[in-house]
């Protein structure tokens, strides 16, 4: 008897575990592997976990992306935290009810503008010819600089995460809620900006 309840329960098991393979990941795992992916800069990685094309082709063309762009997203991304909760299935769409804690680029941003613009004011006073192209690259090498300094303040969202099922695979519908709350606010000051030019998923 013993052993008929052994292998009754090795049965149940196995099929237990192929059942878990047949269906796929489920939404909250799919969610954890896609902000950890994120989070260690694995963008080819993370770009699987994905529904919308403009972010899979920005977070490719970041896996092989050396400049200042890819120092700055990676800077960002791994000082960023989270915690998942509550799931919410219908059909072919879910919810996963995240929490993300990262670097506040609004407060960055906010003192590397009116660092830039007075230096700007300084050098029209001046009667120096402002180079666009070396602020840019200053405004970068500030912005590496802001998301790895180790005082940098944090900030902290909860947000909804929206993941739709795609040939029998969950994936991450990647919208500016979740996008604003991965980049620390920068995608809202982006939306501020000239219609969004800082954020650096797409559209």
């Amino acid at each position: 008897m013993k052993k008929t309840l052994i292998f009754i329960t090795t049965i149940i098991v196995a099929f237990s575990l192929s059942a878990c393979n047949l269906f796929g990941p489920s939404p909250d795992e799919v969610t954890t592997e896609f902000l950890t992916s994120v989070q260690k800069g694995e963008w080819e990685k993370a770009s699987k976990y994905v529904n919308n094309t403009d972010t899979k082709k920005t977070l490719k063309e970041l896996t092989s992306s050396k400049d200042e762009e890819a120092k700055f997203m990676l800077g960002l991304f791994k000082k960023m935290s989270f915690t998942d909760g509550k799931v919410k299935e219908a059909d072919k769409k879910a919810t996963v009810e995240s929490t993300i804690k990262t670097v506040d680029m609004k407060i960055i941003l906010g003192t590397i503008i009116e660092e830039v613009m007075q230096e700007a004011l300084a050098q029209a006073f001046s009667g120096e010819e402002a180079d666009d192209e070396a602020i840019e690259k200053e405004m970068t090498n500030k912005l590496v600089a802001g998301v790895n300094e180790p005082s940098a303040k944090k900030v902290t969202n909860k947000v909804k995460i929206n993941l739709v099922k795609v040939d029998g695979d969950w994936k991450v519908d990647v919208d500016q809620e979740l996008l604003n709350a991965l980049t620390g606010g920068l995608t809202s000051v982006g939306d501020e900006m000239e219609g969004g030019k800082l954020n650096p998923f797409g559209k």
